[in-house]
Order: structure tokens, then sequence, then C-alpha cells
């Protein structure tokens, strides 16, 4: 992703590759953009004609991917998520931050988060949803 929000597409594959993997990198860590997810499933769908997704996020990228399935999920007209991998996420806000460290983040005996955001909440029943538990 470039300064300028738009998509560079780098490599090819050839159709002896059955899961491409495509990794986004920014010009401009600090310039993240909701819409960036969307910018690049459309681009790769432009281009190679996918309509199915594996997604991977590491810490802000899990935002933006929890944002894309918060907001874009229902358009059918983009590549359907099949799984999502969310790796070093920081949904209970950043560490060191002074509200995050005075209060406790998740539940002992069961692992989940205390505190559930709205957004929290929406995300995680679309996820459940698309992998129908």
């Amino acid at each position: 992703m470039p300064k300028n929000d738009h998509v560079s597409l780098i490599g090819k594959f050839t159709k002896a590759v059955k899961h491409p993997i495509i990794e986004v990198n920014y010009a401009n860590n600090m310039a993240v953009n909701p819409n960036d997810v969307k910018a690049v499933l459309t681009a790769v769908q432009n281009k190679y004609g996918f309509h199915k997704v594996n997604l991977v996020g590491h810490s802000m990228g899990n935002l933006l991917i929890a944002n894309y399935i918060n907001e874009k999920y229902a358009n059918k007209k983009l590549p359907q998520i099949q799984k999502v991998v969310s790796i070093a996420g920081h949904y209970n806000g950043w560490l060191g931050e002074e509200k995050a460290a005075a209060s406790p983040t998740k539940n002992r005996k069961t692992g989940e988060p205390v505190k559930r955001s709205a957004s929290f909440r929406q995300c995680v029943s679309i996820i459940l949803e698309i992998f129908e538990y």
C-alpha cells in the first residue's frame, strides 16, 4: 500500500499454485486506512479472479480485518472469507495503555475478554456465522 492508498500488486502466480499467499505491506505503516482490506481484496479479485480468501492479520492488521468483517462481510461481490487467523491482536488496547494495564482483560477461567465492545461482539458473531458454530 503506497502512501496514496493505491494498491500495487507485484509479482504473479502460475496456474500450478493452488493456495497463493499475498503479503500486504505499507509504505507508511502509520497511515493505515480501514478500507485497505477491501482495496487489496478488490485488486486481487480483479487481477486473479479469486472469490474465496483466508485472511491472516498481525497487530494492526487484525483490527483492519475486524473492521472489514464488520462493515463489508455481507457484500457478496467481494471475495468471501473462508478462514481468519489473528496473530498478536491488540483488541484489549495497546500494551502499556493506562486503562488496559489497570484493569483485567480476560476471565482467568474461560480466557474470554472481560469486556466486549459492540464492534467486537459484531465481529465475533460474523466469524461464528462464517464457520457455522
